[in-house]
């Protein structure tokens, strides 16, 4: 693969997002980039606990560097400021990439069923890519420390296989408070699967899997002593201005409800977006999930919203948008797991760099 084309794929997986990147050094193969983007954005709700600023922004330094025979190394660091003063570590990782033999990248990074499953819905300015069941530190399934992951493309055809490594307190990178019994896993494994057709349609699939650590065994109330199991499915359409995708989850002894890990949890996304003018883009989002753990008779819906938006770009890196939450989930439920079960308006407005 020429260096430019390579340049391009990287950029696809390291910059994730943002409108265009400041490049502080380029020479004999060599690149570093910075990004990054700065996100007013206030929120309106019944729920007091919901009501407020939201801002915060993020800071992305990436490079790479040509090797030989075809080889590229690349690393990334993004680091997230919110306004309340609050700052976490969100990707530290270092990798490789070849156009014949695939990617191998080690660190803090999204996991494979986070990649290959449920990025396909978290498409929208806010809300979103709660139904699934994963999410940061949570057994490698979303974005996570110590993950070594490999993921082989080859003309529509995408392979992928993860090792998770232990990961009992997290402190290292200073990703979640110390004794966070949610926010931990033991080490564990993902596989994935995919194929992209030529008519816009493409299709995925992933399984994760994790031990449980010796904390979470010894503090949760229920399911702390069986491996946390996470399936998925995806399936995504694009065409001109549509974009519209489903996925699907169902999970064993990893959702973390009420003390302890429910032995089920069923997740379902699905969102479609139209690209109305070149400007002006609307999206709308369906997003359920249910619990079931029987020995504490919980059974019922932890999620249930549809999630409308909609954004205005005036230039490619400063928009403004808007997303109202329609919350569906009945009191009942809301008690039952303790959830927010009122509407929510966001708004605000977003630049890159």
């Amino acid at each position: 693969m020429k260096l430019n084309a390579l340049t391009i794929a990287l950029s696809s997986l390291l910059l994730a997002g943002t409108a265009q990147a400041a490049t502080v050094y380029e020479k004999d193969g060599d690149k570093l980039d910075i990004t990054g983007f700065m996100k007013g954005m206030h929120y309106s709700s019944d729920n007091e606990s919901q009501e407020g600023d939201r801002s915060f922004g993020r800071i992305n330094v990436k490079g790479w560097t040509e090797l030989s025979d075809g080889w590229t190394a690349f690393a990334r660091l993004e680091k997230e400021l919110s306004a309340n003063q609050d700052e976490h570590l969100r990707h530290m990782h270092i990798g490789a990439t070849h156009a014949r033999y695939g990617t191998l990248t080690y660190g803090r990074q999204y996991g494979l069923f986070y990649s290959q499953i449920a990025s396909k819905t978290d498409v929208l300015v806010e809300f979103g890519n709660d139904g699934l069941g994963d999410g940061s530190d949570k057994f490698g399934s979303g974005r996570s420390s110590g993950l070594l992951s490999y993921l082989y493309n080859y003309d529509g055809l995408s392979l992928g296989a993860q090792v998770t490594f232990d990961n009992s307190s997290n402190r290292l990178y200073g990703t979640t408070a110390s004794g966070d019994v949610k926010k931990e896993s033991g080490e564990g494994y993902a596989l994935s699967a995919g194929y992209e057709f030529s008519n816009g349609f493409g299709l995925s699939a992933a399984y994760n899997e994790a031990s449980k650590t010796d904390d979470q065994t010894a503090r949760a109330d229920f399911g702390g002593e069986d491996p946390a199991k996470l399936a998925g499915v995806a399936m995504k359409y694009r065409a001109d201005a549509l974009y519209a995708a489903v996925t699907l989850s169902q999970g064993q002894d990893h959702q973390y409800v009420n003390g302890g890990f429910a032995e089920e949890n069923r997740g379902l996304e699905a969102v479609v977006q139209y690209q109305l003018t070149p400007a002006f883009r609307m999206g709308v989002a369906y997003v359920q999930s249910e619990v079931e753990e029987e020995s504490r008779q919980l059974d019922g819906t932890f999620n249930n919203y549809t999630s409308i938006e909609g954004k205005y770009n005036f230039k490619p890196n400063f928009h403004v948008f808007a997303a109202y939450k329609v919350n569906l989930l009945d009191e009942d439920d809301a008690s039952m797991f303790k959830q927010n079960a009122d509407d929510i308006l966001a708004a605000g407005v977003e630049y890159a760099f």
